[in-house]
C-alpha cells in the first residue's frame, strides 16, 4: 500500500482521529480515578445585633460574642472574626454564607492551605438591626499525590 494515500485517504484520517481521542478520553479517566480527596462542611451559627450610633466614641460597652457570633456592635463598627484550621495535608476551604448577615460579611471564599491557616470573617456594621445567619465551610483535603494537584487546579480555578 502507498503510505502517501494512506495519510490523505479521508477516511484514514477520521479513524486517526478517533483513535487519537479514544486515548486521551482514557488517559483522562485514569487520570481522574487516580485523585483521592476527603469532603466535610462545617456550619457555623453567626449574628450581630448592630446598635444605633449617636455619634460618640464607644470606649467600652458593648460584647463581641462567642465563637463566630459578632455579639453586639456599634453602626459604623467592623469587626473581625478568625478561624484556625489545622491540617497535615493540602486542603482547601470553600467559604459560603446564608442570612441576612451576609449582607456585611467579608470574606475569602476560597482558601488553600497545609499545616495551618486563620480566615478571617469581617462584619460590616453599617445599618442598625439584627442579622443572623451561617458561615459555611465546604473542605476538601487531599489524600494523595493526584488529589494534591487537583485540589491546587480547584484553588486556581475561576469557577
Amino acid at each position: 500500500m502507498n503510505p502517501k494515500k494512506l495519510i490523505t485517504d479521508r477516511n484514514n484520517i477520521f479513524v486517526s482521529l478517533v483513535i487519537a481521542a479514544a486515548i486521551v478520553a482514557g488517559l483522562t479517566v485514569s487520570a481522574v480515578s487516580a485523585i483521592e480527596t476527603s469532603s466535610q462542611q462545617e456550619n457555623y451559627s453567626t449574628w450581630v445585633k448592630v446598635n444605633e450610633s449617636d455619634g460618640q466614641n464607644i470606649t467600652a460597652g458593648f460584647a463581641t460574642g462567642q465563637g463566630l457570633a459578632y455579639g453586639e456592635i456599634a453602626e459604623g463598627t467592623n469587626i473581625t472574626k478568625s478561624l484556625e484550621l489545622s491540617s497535615s495535608d493540602l486542603t482547601i476551604v470553600n467559604s459560603n454564607s446564608e442570612g441576612n448577615i451576609s449582607e456585611g460579611l467579608r470574606y475569602n471564599e476560597r482558601t488553600l492551605f497545609q499545616n495551618s491557616t486563620s480566615i478571617d470573617y469581617e462584619y460590616f456594621g453599617s445599618e442598625p438591626g439584627y442579622y443572623t445567619g451561617n458561615i459555611i465551610l465546604n473542605i476538601k483535603t487531599a489524600d494523595n499525590y493526584w488529589g494534591e494537584k487537583w485540589l491546587e487546579l480547584l484553588y486556581r480555578s475561576p469557577f
